[in-house]
């Protein structure tokens, strides 16, 4: 049978099948066959644009980090050492945490933004997954500096604490 074999090998975009998939609810219609044109659109479009994510994070570090730093200047502005007329410290580690978590999703708004705009892609849900990404990222990159910065400063009091032991004994 050399139609068969012929039938068989045909490039796909020349392939005719008209029958729908098995659960089709409308059996009469047609489901034209996706092109290799097609696919290779799809992927095109749906691709994760790594160094757009990376130029996300670095956005919101560095936002997060000059949001902080005026948070630390308006802070500081605030004491006064020479007058007794300073603010509570509950009063003040409140206001730095509400400072902090504000700047956190302006840095990530910031970041992902540029992620989006800078992917390239014309879906705007393929953006938004690269701004998602951005944020998951800076997200663990923070809670990992975070977290290592804490574990030194407490092995640093804990070595601190171990050699004014062993000093005095």
């Amino acid at each position: 049978m050399p139609g068969a074999s012929q039938e068989r090998f045909k490039p796909l975009t020349q392939h005719t099948d008209s029958r729908g998939p098995l659960h089709d609810p409308y059996p009469t219609a047609t489901h034209p066959r996706p092109t290799i044109d097609d696919d290779a659109h799809t992927i095109m479009i749906n691709r994760v644009a790594w160094g757009a994510i990376f130029a996300g994070v670095i956005v919101a570090l560095i936002v997060q980090v000059m949001l902080t730093m005026l948070g630390v200047g308006i802070g500081m502005a605030t004491l006064d050492p020479a007058s007794g007329d300073n603010p509570a410290a509950s009063t003040f580690s409140i206001t730095a945490a509400v400072w902090w978590f504000i700047s956190g999703i302006i840095a990530a708004f910031a970041g992902g933004y540029v992620a989006a705009r800078m992917s390239g892609r014309t879906v705007p849900t393929t953006g938004a997954f690269h701004g998602l990404t951005t944020w998951a990222f800076t997200t663990l990159l923070v809670l990992y500096l975070l977290t290592t910065t804490a574990g030194s400063l407490v092995g640093g009091v804990f070595s601190g604490v171990a050699s004014a032991i062993g000093g005095i004994g």
